[in-house]
């Protein structure tokens, strides 16, 4: 299956692509990765130069003091990544559960910023994908929705309203129109993000 175009997040070192299993998975940069070698390379290297600099009973215990230090980061790093996987996971099966039977699911911070867009999303808004905003005016503009309903749907986000509302949106490729359902609901937790499905 031909991947969709990567998504940009807030954070630009961090983009978010969509595997062939549906789920949004974080892509890694090589600079952490060079970084975390980085690190284990000079902690190595401080235990030789120790080692080869003292003769005498201070070079050995000095050299097991940095290699229980290397041990340790070692160990760190990995119960990191575990815990990161383990994170991504599970907002994995949260975000395919609360996307299922709807023809697109967003969250968007209550500034109309979107953060989250499942695979759906991008089948139904292709050219939003592209746009370097990836905000709720920005998806308006391009999905041809009234700008009644649009300022409607950007009131319901800002003031934390929720409701649904019954659109004209043009989607896919071709840009058909096509009449939806969109609700919208607040996320009691973690406060200040907004779920936008259509139906």
């Amino acid at each position: 299956m031909k991947r969709t175009k990567n998504i940009r997040a807030s954070d630009k070192s961090i983009f978010f692509g969509i595997e062939d299993s549906g789920f949004v998975v974080r892509k890694r940069t090589p600079l952490r990765a060079i970084f975390r070698l980085a690190i284990m390379v000079a902690i190595g290297a401080a235990g030789v130069i120790i080692l080869l600099h003292y003769d005498d009973m201070q070079g050995p215990f000095l050299t097991i003091l940095v290699g229980g230090l290397f041990i340790y980061v070692g160990c760190k790093i990995k119960q990191q990544e575990i815990l990161q996987h383990s994170t991504e996971f599970m907002n994995a099966i949260f975000a395919s559960a609360i996307g299922d039977n709807y023809k697109f699911c967003a969250v968007t911070r209550r500034d109309g910023e979107i953060v989250y867009m499942n695979r759906s999303f991008q089948t139904v808004f292709p050219h939003f994908i592209e746009q370097p905003r990836h905000d709720l005016k920005t998806l308006i503009t391009l999905s041809g929705i009234a700008q009644d309903d649009g300022q409607k749907i950007i009131s319901m986000v800002t003031d934390n309203m929720p409701g649904t509302l019954k659109i004209l949106i043009k989607t896919g490729e071709e840009k058909k129109s096509e009449s939806m359902n969109v609700s919208i609901q607040s996320v009691s937790h973690p406060r200040g993000f907004v779920l936008i499905r259509g139906e």
